[in-house]
């Protein structure tokens, strides 16, 4: 009988040992994948902010700025932004 209990208690020691590795590469599977989606969030987040900040002007304000004298540098920057070549 001790016979069989000591390899019933060496086979359970190794399944749980089996089981613990497994939860252990779960964890840090699920940790790395958590991790992947707040960067993905934040990067998404940003990305608003900076749309929000640089808004594609209209037809309409390119030919404002036009008619106001707007030259160079911003109207080029603008023009860029709508695909619109001059």
């Amino acid at each position: 009988m001790n016979l069989q209990l000591s390899q019933f208690r060496t086979f359970t020691g190794r399944l749980s040992q089996r089981l613990k590795q497994q939860f252990s590469a779960q964890v840090q599977h699920a940790s790395r994948t958590s991790r992947g989606i707040a960067a993905n969030h934040v990067g998404v987040e940003v990305k608003r902010s900076l749309g929000d900040s640089m808004r594609v002007p209209s037809s309409v304000q390119i030919a404002l700025m036009q008619r106001m004298g707007v030259t160079g540098r911003p109207l080029m920057d603008a023009c860029k932004r709508r695909s619109i070549s001059i």
